[in-house]
């Protein structure tokens, strides 16, 4: 049986059974939607599952580097990344949401908040799953192929000499400092 996930972090999760829902009416719009996409992703042999929605509106971004644009414009771009195709008219097809996304990856980055007086786990940001990390082996394979000579290991972070510490101001104490004015 499949947990519902309850850990902040960043998960790369596998999409199954995405699907649209319809959202309330809101300033007068009836024409509002998300498209609801559950990730999977195991932990320690246990299957954990978090559920992103992704608005269709026509809200329009005030700021940052989505300004001006609409939240279904974003949206769709994001469902691009994933996986979803893009027809001639830079429009994804809404029909075929479930069957491009199934078992595509992403990048979920999960945050609690608070509602309603409740803390919940939410899905903040979904993102393309990324490029794949390097195994320590192959990363040294290839870094020995590009500089032709291999990586010299570094001692075990408990044989590493402490850092030396910062000296004190000259002729300074705390209480000398008075008040800083930031």
């Amino acid at each position: 049986m499949t947990k519902q996930l309850n850990v902040e972090g960043t998960y790369q999760v596998t999409l199954r059974n995405a699907h649209w829902t319809r959202l309330q009416e809101k300033d007068g719009d009836t024409r509002r939607m998300s498209a609801v996409l559950p990730g999977y992703v195991t932990l320690d042999g246990e299957e954990y599952c978090i559920t992103a929605e992704m608005m269709f509106t026509r809200t329009l971004i005030c700021k940052g580097r989505n300004a001006g644009r609409s939240v279904a414009h974003v949206s769709m771009r994001t469902l691009a990344e994933l996986g979803m195709t893009v027809d001639a008219d830079g429009h994804i097809n809404p029909a075929r949401l479930t069957a491009e996304l199934e078992g595509k990856q992403a990048r979920f980055v999960c945050e609690f908040e608070h509602y309603e007086g409740q803390k919940r786990l939410r899905v903040k940001f979904v993102n393309s799953p990324g490029r794949a990390e390097l195994a320590p082996e192959e990363a040294a394979a290839i870094f020995t192929h590009i500089v032709g000579k291999s990586a010299v290991p570094l001692p075990a972070p408990s044989a590493r000499p402490p850092l030396p510490e910062d000296p004190p101001a000259a002729g300074l104490s705390l209480t000398d400092m008075g008040e800083i004015p930031f």
